[in-house]
């Protein structure tokens, strides 16, 4: 699935941060550059790339997925705080123990096993999901969404997105895999205690394009057509409307 447009944001200490412009969308049309960001967390960001965010890229709004401990741990940097507003919308991520996988000491996890975690989330997480569309819908500026590292609770909400917008299954898979190559660089800087080395080894440090099929297979499988799901995360459709209206660039 090629874009339209080169939607590469070049700032050397975000490098899981892009667009989410270009994908082909409903009716033709193109998700428009310059309105939603992804990213993993700014809080390890170099000041001058922090100040990038709002003074080059425009962002003035920040949605935060992560929970209340990591944002303790590691703020938004007070720089963009203070230039943008702030929405903290914590996902549930911790998965029961009982719907693990059990592993040798040591194995990774699949990417398959992946991809049911992401099932788990968007089944627990449907109106956390809705709130962060919202955010995303009603931005003043640019919104900018992230997590910790960026592909997973933030892969879950920018693939709700495009489905929202009618992107087609390729083009959320392709988003979504486009953080596999940075988790290299971003793995360990969010836990020194792994390496660069570790994340080949672990689809669970990975964004395999596996893992966003089968939960698109699992969404279809449950709701007949995964954009089914988002009659659960938008009731109304309100969202899904707002959304297409601020994010698509009609022909």
């Amino acid at each position: 699935m090629v874009r339209m447009t080169d939607t590469t944001v070049a700032l050397a200490s975000l490098p899981n941060l892009r667009d989410l412009g270009g994908w082909p969308a409903h009716n033709g049309s193109r998700t428009r550059p310059g309105v939603v960001y992804r990213s993993e967390a700014p809080a390890l960001a170099a000041p001058e790339d922090v100040a990038a965010l709002a003074e080059v890229l425009g962002i003035t709004d920040v949605v935060d997925l992560r929970l209340p401990e990591e944002t303790e741990h590691r703020p938004l940097p007070e720089a963009l705080r203070a230039r943008v507003r702030y929405h903290h919308v914590p996902f549930a991520v911790e998965v029961p123990p009982h719907e693990l996988e059990q592993h040798a000491p040591g194995d990774g996890v699949t990417a398959t096993e992946l991809g049911r975690f992401y099932v788990w989330m968007a089944q627990r997480n449907v109106a956390a999901l809705g709130q962060a569309l919202t955010h995303l819908a009603q931005a003043e500026g640019a919104a900018l969404v992230h997590c910790a590292v960026g592909k997973d609770r933030t892969g879950l909400t920018a693939a709700t997105a495009l489905l929202a917008v009618g992107a087609p299954e390729d083009a959320i898979v392709a988003d979504y895999a486009s953080s596999d190559a940075p988790m290299r660089a971003v793995i360990p800087r969010h836990d020194p205690a792994l390496t660069a080395q570790d994340v080949p080894h672990d689809a669970g440090l990975q964004a395999p394009a596996e893992a966003m099929r089968f939960l698109l297979a699992a969404l279809r499988e449950r709701h007949g057509d995964p954009r089914a799901y988002l009659d659960e995360v938008d009731p109304g459709g309100g969202v899904r409307a707002a959304l297409r209206q601020r994010l698509l660039d009609h022909p």
